[in-house]
């Protein structure tokens, strides 16, 4: 049964992967047009400060819009920080992974729930990479600035998902994140890649426990 639904998510995953590249391949089409590249970022000339990344592939990209420069050198590096903590840490492929499990098991809520869950975990792992080198005041003002933006493209991270559990987790004393700890940044990153992989194990866990206790 385990095998069965790796292999299953196996399939999903390698789908999501080649939906992931076409539209990859697609926005680079429309951003080469545009964009200009400067320090490894794409500038495309837009008033709304958003950024963005987009996956897939052997490397990733940073998108970020001309607007976002009113908010301020500081608060740029910040997004940018976090974009590049995004393709760095390919966080693309691990929510594509969180995806497949959920398609491959439905019925199981931990599966379910795994794009959202994995999302938040990306977003924290990428915020904590922003604090890092920038501070928290920096990235609390990119969020604050960047709120409300819907024109991230499909297939890509924007900055400004999941603002208000990301607010809380800013704010709290208890993060050791915020004070530059090592040891709990590594824990976090290890989290992202692991939780995806283990979620199809799980099911199977799961279903077969449901099998036995049945009457």
């Amino acid at each position: 049964t385990l095998l069965a639904l790796l292999a299953r998510v196996a399939g999903l995953f390698a789908a999501s992967l080649r939906r992931q590249r076409r539209h990859r391949t697609e926005r680079f089409g429309a951003l080469r047009a545009v964009a200009e590249v400067c320090d490894g970022v794409w500038w495309i000339p837009c008033d709304d400060p958003v950024a963005f990344s987009l996956g897939g592939g052997r490397r990733g990209i940073v998108v970020a819009a001309t607007g976002l420069r009113r908010l301020g050198p500081r608060v740029v590096d910040a997004v940018l920080a976090h974009e590049r903590a995004h393709v760095r840490g390919r966080h693309h492929l691990a929510v594509a992974l969180a995806v497949a499990a959920a398609e491959a098991l439905p019925r199981i809520p931990l599966c379910r729930a795994a794009p959202g869950a994995v999302g938040v975990l990306c977003e924290l792992a990428a915020d904590a990479a922003a604090v890092r080198r920038h501070g928290p005041a920096a990235v609390r003002a990119a969020l604050a600035g960047t709120a409300g933006r819907t024109v991230t493209p499909r297939g890509a991270v924007g900055f400004d998902a999941f603002p208000e559990v990301r607010r809380s987790w800013l704010d709290s004393p208890r993060s050791a994140l915020l004070r530059g700890d090592g040891a709990a940044a590594r824990l976090l990153t290890g989290a992202v890649a692991l939780v995806p992989a283990l979620l199809p194990a799980a099911g199977a866990v799961a279903l077969v426990l449901a099998a036995c206790l049945a009457p």
